[in-house]
């Protein structure tokens, strides 16, 4: 049976981890097996559609551009700050191993034969709009929740579990440099996992200790809703919470604990220049907004 490969994305608008997730199921199922791929956004509100989409459209184009790139053993650095490439017309020259070449070359075979489609999918409308995409053909339909944000994440999993949909998660076990390394042709099989989640994943019990314990997939969406609530207090100006949290969670995890050190040093330092009046409120805001970028950053690249 043909498949198509539905992929839930995130607020992050670079492609490298979209590449990684199409590759890895065009090379899993077969190109000839995968028909197309979709891009699924999940929106609270009818008035975000019109900017949602957009926005989904503009992911789009970031896969199809860094995959030509990638075919011709070049990759486009991304701009944080910015959130674009960094430079379109000045891509980096790679080397890709010849036995891997074809993760991207099939892609683009996949891109050429059904295309990249997206859709935004109204919060109040997920099932309905879910079972619209699964049964409108004899296609098997493949759904990547590892861009749903926490809110969303087991209603839409047991929406698609109870359809006997198959539901997975791309998760990284090395820390990302950000650049060309973290793509799947230079993955070996121990830095990555594509992890199937099933209805037992979410609650697991222990019945020895009458306690539940955590599955591996558990501790995936706890890890989701710490970030969750990181963004959130972020984005309601509590910077300084955040922080303390991200150090917390950094040395318990002992990942990325200097870069948190640095964010918090800096938060510190200007801080007492705001409170000593050497700094003036818009150079305070500026330099705010940085670290928060910075912050960020560092909770949109959390793996587990």
């Amino acid at each position: 049976m043909k498949k198509a490969i539905c992929i839930f994305v995130s607020r992050n608008e670079k492609p490298d981890l979209y590449v990684n997730i199409l590759s890895y199921c065009i090379a899993k199922f077969g190109k000839d097996i995968v028909e197309r791929a979709y891009l699924l956004k999940i929106i609270d509100h009818p008035v975000e559609r019109k900017k949602e989409s957009k926005k989904l459209k503009e992911i789009k184009q970031n896969i199809i551009v860094q995959i030509n790139a990638l075919v011709q053993e070049q990759y486009l650095s991304w701009d944080w700050k910015s959130n674009h490439f960094s430079d379109l017309n000045n891509p980096k020259s790679i080397k890709i191993e010849e036995d891997r070449k074809y993760l991207y070359e099939s892609f683009q075979e996949v891109l050429n034969k059904g295309g990249l489609d997206t859709l935004t999918i109204l919060n109040d409308e997920i099932e309905s709009q879910l079972l619209n995409i699964i049964k409108a053909d004899n296609i098997d339909y493949i759904f990547d929740v590892t861009g749903v944000i926490t809110r969303h994440l087991v209603r839409v999993s047991l929406i698609l579990l109870a359809n006997k949909k198959g539901i997975f998660a791309f998760e990284m076990n090395k820390r990302l440099v950000h650049n060309e390394e973290d793509l799947i042709h230079n993955l070996d099989s121990k830095d990555y996992e594509y992890i199937r989640l099933n209805v037992q994943d979410y609650i697991v019990e222990n019945k020895e200790q009458s306690k539940p314990r955590a599955s591996l997939n558990t501790r995936i969406l706890s890890v989701q809703i710490k970030k969750e609530k990181w963004l959130n207090e972020i984005a309601k100006g509590k910077s300084e919470k955040a922080i303390e949290e991200l150090l917390v969670y950094s040395k318990e995890e002992n990942r990325y604990t200097q870069e948190v050190i640095n964010l918090s040093s800096r938060y510190n330092n200007l801080n007492r220049l705001m409170i000593k009046g050497v700094i003036q409120p818009e150079d305070f805001g500026r330099e705010l907004n940085k670290i928060n970028d910075s912050l960020m950053e560092i909770i949109s690249i959390i793996e587990k």
